[in-house]
């Protein structure tokens, strides 16, 4: 009776480690699963970050191409400008002529 009692405690020992390194077992298991949940979560934020860092690239590249076309039309209008700065002086020089033209006309005319 002693030797049965004796087993069935160690039975129960038995059966209480195995008890525990089940309930171990499953927690480990259980935070392997959040670590694989969060690096999974952590891959999907890091392909979202690359998706926004390529449309940011792309915006940027639209906006330096922005940027060379306004300096082009700049350039351009200033080069408007410049000869129509030439024109109007080239007319001024004309008008010029001709008002001294017309008083040269004007003084002979008096002198008839």
């Amino acid at each position: 009776m002693r030797k049965m009692k004796l087993r069935l405690d160690i039975q129960a020992e038995d059966f209480e480690t195995l008890e525990n390194e089940l309930t171990v077992l499953k927690e480990e298991r259980r935070v392997e699963q959040e670590r694989q949940n969060k690096m999974l979560d952590l891959e999907q934020l890091g392909k979202e970050q690359e998706g926004k860092l390529a449309l940011f690239e792309e915006e940027r590249r639209e906006m330096g191409n922005k940027s060379s076309q306004l300096e082009e039309e700049l350039e351009s209008i200033h080069g408007h400008m410049e000869d129509a700065q030439d024109q109007a002086k080239a007319n001024l020089k004309k008008f010029e002529s001709a008002r001294d033209e017309i008083s040269r006309l004007e003084g002979l005319l008096k002198q008839n």
